[in-house]
């Protein structure tokens, strides 16, 4: 069933879950609630329980992407956990068994990023390599001021506005949600606390930089209209790559096959993009 019918009781004892896993995850889901994204309205959850308590679990999202050109809903695979106390068991493989035969009566592709390959190579899942984005382009001056979604309820309208109206800043692989993955991710990173989100009120445009330890990204651009390179390098100020491919920002970007510590992305059937691409922070799940 989708995340959404269920209670909230439900939920709770969910997020508990994801605890054990992922410490801190849920604080970060109540974040991105405040500015319009409900993660139960996102996911289908499948669940194992042992009587009332549930012990292991995949999310699967409905993952709206432009990939190769083309418009593709994919399976975006996410918040796989086991409790402490019952890995070892085989849970998760039977889980995400039943997470994809569901999957597949609507999609052929299912995706998702991890740090343990081995758990998914048993369901078909094979690794793919990504890659970054450097560009020479000269960097130009422009004025930008940092959003505050969560203090400043106009900021937050404003993001949301221009996710719900985007173009894809790739036409090789880009995300095509309208929204809410964008802002749990962004709550995730840390993007909506940390300054991550620049504003560009002369392109009406927001540059997205997120962090991962001392590793930082040019992780989107959303806007109705691409800014050009130049401004998108200027309003960042710092030599950083790009998360995703440039083919509609420069042709002259250069692609390095991106580091090992972000981690693997997997996918399971025929991934449609040949050339090198990559996968930005706010674009998984």
């Amino acid at each position: 069933r989708p995340g959404a019918a269920y209670a909230a009781d439900w939920w709770q004892q969910v997020y508990g879950l994801y605890e054990t896993s992922f410490p801190g995850l849920s604080a970060r889901i109540a974040l991105a609630e405040r500015v319009g994204a409900r993660w139960p309205e996102m996911t289908t959850p499948f669940v194992a329980f042992d009587g009332s308590r549930p012990v292991a679990h995949v999310g699967v999202i409905r993952h709206a992407m432009t990939l190769g050109g083309a418009k593709q809903v994919v399976a975006g695979v996410h918040g796989v956990c086991t409790d402490p106390a019952y890995r070892r068991r085989g849970l998760i493989r039977a889980v995400l068994a039943e997470a994809m035969a569901w999957a597949e009566t609507w999609t052929t592709i299912a995706e998702l990023h991890t740090d343990d390959p081995p758990v998914y190579r048993s369901n078909g899942f094979a690794e793919v390599p990504t890659w970054r984005f450097f560009s020479d382009a000269r960097p130009m001056p422009t004025a930008t001021r940092a959003l505050d979604p969560l203090g400043d309820p106009a900021d937050a309208a404003l993001l949301r506005a221009l996710l719900a109206s985007r173009t894809p800043p790739s036409w090789v692989c880009a995300c095509d949600d309208a929204g809410p993955m964008v802002l749990v991710d962004a709550a995730i990173c840390g993007a909506l606390t940390n300054g991550g989100l620049r504003w560009l009120p002369e392109h009406a445009a927001i540059v997205a930089v997120t962090r991962h330890g001392d590793d930082r990204v040019i992780a989107d651009v959303i806007a109705e209209t691409l800014p050009p390179i130049g401004v998108i390098r200027g309003a960042v100020a710092e030599d950083l790559p790009f998360s995703f491919p440039l083919d509609r920002l420069d042709a002259n970007a250069r692609a390095v096959e991106a580091p090992s510590h972000i981690g693997v992305f997997m996918v399971r059937g025929r991934w449609p993009v040949t050339e090198p691409f990559g996968i930005s922070p706010l674009w998984e799940h």
